[in-house]
């Protein structure tokens, strides 16, 4: 475990210093190396990995089957998902070739979503190493891509830009085609337009997601089959757990990621192009602790919660930067989410190893050789 931990520690500390340097460059007129090269470190780390991902078997399956199955609206693999498979096969390539394609599309739209908030990139990729938001993104690898589509997507909700409606729906679009959930947040485009207090905001965006739920899901033919397959995930996976306890890693979590709700008023009031942010992100937790037992919820709420790649990324930015009187409490904080991460590192392992091993395919090659 230990050279494992020390290579995910390496990789979350030379993107971080990399992103930083670049961070520094105000210069947009020029190429950013310093982000560039964070880029593609991550890529080789993400796109090379091997046997990590509880979702890994099936994807494999999924890949040597696809050529089965067709392109129609609402079977059981997106449109975009089967194009991208289809055309690594007809090139010839091995499963590998997947993950890094898939890795490229998700560390784009990622890094993406950055291009007005470029400060706050080094925060994010911290956070999403040492919160929950690497685990989802080797595991849930269609939806993972639909999520940063629609984390771009929610940019251009309060946009004044000329073509903002044109860029969320484009985003959504891209979301789309690789995963049919992002289609419960459509409505969220025009609820982000109107302007009331937040109590309002939470009720309203609450009523549209259930009602969207409700609309969308039984044009499904097999929502039940759906429903049933996601609660014998859970109860198999030993995500819904009668036994279980609140314990250290489930108290530092909480901690962590209610943390930025101190800062709430001062957003409202002197960072409104964070708002959004907030908004979504608190009410991604609220239906994820409230409905935590039913796992088809909780991955839709996988959307909100990406969220704090902002939330979480400016808090840390706040603490340090913005308010450097506040510095102390923001080297507590950052030590709870080190702490935790460490903490819970072993769990991660046994739960994300598909084999004996964690290895990166170029790691392969060098040792044969």
């Amino acid at each position: 475990m230990a050279s494992v931990l020390f290579l995910h520690i390496i990789v979350i500390l030379l993107s971080f210093f990399v992103a930083y340097k670049g961070a520094k460059n105000k210069n947009k007129k020029d190429i950013n190396y310093g982000i560039l090269l964070s880029f593609f470190i991550l890529l080789l780390f993400l796109g090379f990995r091997v046997y990590l991902g509880r979702d890994w078997p099936n994807y494999e399956r999924s890949f040597n089957s696809s050529l089965q199955q067709e392109f129609i609206f609402g079977e059981s693999r997106e449109i975009g998902y089967l194009a991208l498979v289809s055309l690594l096969r007809a090139c010839g390539f091995e499963f590998q070739s997947f993950i890094f394609a898939t890795s490229f599309l998700f560390l784009f739209l990622f890094y993406l979503s950055y291009k007005r908030f470029y400060f706050l990139l080094p925060c994010g990729i911290l956070i999403f190493f040492m919160d929950w938001g690497y685990p989802v993104a080797i595991n849930t690898i269609r939806q993972g891509i639909a999520i940063m589509a629609f984390l771009n997507a929610t940019l251009y909700i309060d946009s004044n830009e000329k073509n903002a409606p044109k860029k969320f729906f484009f985003f959504i679009l891209v979301g789309l085609l690789f995963h049919y959930s992002i289609l419960i947040f459509l409505p969220f485009y025009f609820v982000g337009k109107l302007k009331l207090r937040i109590e309002y905001y939470i009720l309203l965006c609450l009523a549209v997601f259930f009602s969207s739920v409700f609309i969308i899901m039984p044009a499904y033919e097999e929502t039940i089959n759906i429903v049933d397959k996601y609660e014998s995930y859970a109860s198999d996976t030993g995500i819904v757990n009668e036994a279980s306890t609140f314990g250290l890693g489930a108290l530092l979590v909480l901690v962590i990621r209610l943390a930025p709700i101190t800062i709430y008023s001062y957003v409202r009031k002197f960072k409104p192009a964070y708002l959004k942010f907030f908004v979504l992100y608190f009410l991604g937790l609220s239906v994820y602790y409230g409905f935590y037992k039913f796992m088809l919820i909780t991955r839709v709420t996988f959307y909100l919660q990406f969220m704090e790649l902002f939330v979480i990324a400016y808090f840390l930015y706040y603490l340090f930067v913005e308010r450097k009187k506040y510095r102390l409490f923001g080297i507590g904080y950052m030590f709870l989410i080190i702490f935790n991460y460490l903490y819970t590192f072993q769990d991660f392992l046994a739960d994300q190893l598909v084999s004996d091993r964690f290895s990166l395919m170029f790691m392969d090659f060098y040792f044969k050789i």
